[in-house]
């Protein structure tokens, strides 16, 4: 839990706005849509998490928890460029989500938000389909059976194996199919499910120092707390990054509905810990456990999402919060260097950004790209080209 008021440790770094022109934007995105229209053969075909030597491999809308990203990338596709070729990958791409709800392949667990939200959820808010909207609904239903009646979370997965006992950063990006089903069925059991959640994620998962656990075991038997651990970050008591930032974006989605004035504390914490320990171009290390020139690889998506965070968080402060201009000013210049440093501009290479570390204990995905980051970064470039975009989360 956060005890510790978390003081700007560089903020020479974060006082100085940087200018994000327009034809700036512009140019990032006419390479990112080119990039995507050269691999029209793929469109409607879904991905592994991450790339292999930057090539994605072809596979069907089965386990993965990115599939709603592959249909994310599409719909922000679609509302950068307006090609019908996009919107109409992304109607084709719905309609394997509902034999994939019937038979729950790879639902059983926490990461079903990912899934429906930019995917489901998106196909409603932008066309107004109402299968998708009953679909989406189905959907917040089934997530919120993942959930521990004792704490009050939702778990990593259904049933009672023992890993399911946790609650994980990664979460705070499903929490919104909840929000939104709140919203939009007007049965609050789902929003409350959500406040308690994040409400537990400060407790259990955000140390005092504003830093983050991965993961938080429970005990399978009583759901007394164990302790934290992690899978993809350096070690139990590090920062993973791409982790972290799931909170810097999760807070700001969940403040949007909620306007729970006790999210700006934890937001403040979490963020300053983040900024605290970018290195002096912006983009962090795959672990924030590690500081300038450690030489190890970097993770460019956890700044994609960082910003979609930090310009989301932005919307809801006034123009005299000094957090707000810290948050602008960082967000700009991780976005602007997020364009120059790894924005992927090699034709022999898939993804859309570069130097994307996705399971670095596990040997997966280093220095590679991943639709997550894809995604994230599409979505940074919109928020930029529309400041008023409305959000699929």
């Amino acid at each position: 839990m956060l005890t510790e008021k978390i003081e700007l440790l560089k903020p020479n770094m974060y006082k100085t706005p940087v200018n994000i022109t327009s034809s700036f934007i512009d140019a990032a995105i006419e390479v990112a849509i080119n990039k995507l229209l050269e691999n029209r053969d793929r469109l409607t075909t879904f991905t592994p998490p991450e790339t292999i030597n930057y090539k994605y491999e072809k596979r069907d809308n089965d386990v993965e928890w990115t599939s709603g990203l592959n249909t994310g990338v599409l719909w922000l596709a679609w509302e950068l460029s307006g090609e019908r070729c996009f919107y109409d990958a992304a109607k084709a791409q719905i309609k394997t989500y509902f034999p994939r709800f019937e038979k729950k392949t790879g639902l059983m667990n926490h990461d079903v938000g990912f899934i429906f939200t930019p995917s489901v959820v998106a196909d409603y808010k932008l066309t107004g389909d109402r299968s998708s909207r009953e679909l989406a609904l189905a959907a917040a239903e089934h997530l919120s059976t993942c959930w521990s009646e004792k704490v009050g979370y939702v778990r990593r997965g259904m049933g009672t194996w023992p890993g399911g006992y946790r609650t994980l950063v990664d979460t705070m990006m499903n929490i919104p199919l909840l929000l939104w089903a709140g919203k939009e069925s007007g049965n609050d059991e789902y929003t409350k499910k959500a406040i308690s959640h994040y409400n537990n994620t400060a407790k259990y998962l955000v140390r005092a120092d504003g830093s983050t656990y991965h993961h938080f075991q429970f005990d399978p038997q009583t759901e007394e707390p164990v302790g934290g651990l992690t899978l993809q970050g350096f070690s139990d008591e590090s920062c993973w990054s791409r982790g972290h930032s799931w909170l810097v974006y999760g807070y700001p989605i969940a403040y949007s509905y909620t306007k729970d004035e006790s999210i700006l504390d934890v937001y403040r914490g979490v963020t300053y810990h983040l900024l605290n320990n970018l290195p002096s171009d912006y983009i962090p290390y795959w672990d924030l456990i590690f500081g300038e020139g450690s030489g190890q690889p970097r993770d460019a998506s956890a700044a994609a999402v960082s910003v979609c965070g930090l310009l989301e968080m932005c919307k809801y402060l006034d123009d005299g919060d000094s957090d707000k201009e810290i948050y602008r000013n960082a967000a700009d210049k991780m976005m602007k260097s997020l364009i120059q440093k790894c924005a992927n501009l090699d034709s022999e290479r898939d993804g859309l950004l570069a130097h994307v570390t996705h399971a670095l204990p596990q040997g997966r995905g280093i220095d590679e790209s991943a639709i997550y980051g894809d995604y994230f970064y599409l979505e940074a470039l919109l928020r930029y080209k529309n400041p008023d975009w409305k959000m699929y989360w």
